[in-house]
């Protein structure tokens, strides 16, 4: 299946109009393409718009726990991090990939092999 491409404002209104409402019924017309077919590519101003969906509110919670390992590693070059899949957490460091489920395990793997005191 092709994937289409439109431009979020129709044809003959510039981006400085103030065709406020045409503007929003244009963007309701595309929005609701793009929901029905998911073969839509949004544009504006000859850029892609990417729509993700938020995260429900208990992964955004335990997504945001490991900011303190985060914020502990981020200045380590020799370190490669980040988060995996929607609630863990991936640390890869002397060529040895470590997988953790909660942010006090990989706190405690940081702590004791990364930066010991």
């Amino acid at each position: 299946m092709a994937t289409q491409s439109f431009e979020l404002l129709p044809s003959g209104l510039a981006h400085t109009d103030s065709g406020l409402e045409t503007l929003l019924k244009a963007i309701l017309v595309k929005w609701s393409q793009l929901l029905r077919t998911g073969s839509v590519t949004l544009k504006f101003k000859d850029k892609n718009v990417h729509v993700f969906p938020d995260f429900p509110p208990e992964i955004a919670k335990k997504r945001a726990a490991y900011y303190d390992v985060k914020r502990l590693l981020r200045p380590r070059s020799d370190v490669k991090y980040g988060l995996r899949g929607l609630t863990g957490f991936r640390i890869t460091y002397n060529n040895s990939e470590h997988i953790f489920d909660s942010p006090a395990e990989a706190m405690a793997f940081v702590k004791h092999r990364i930066i010991p005191d």
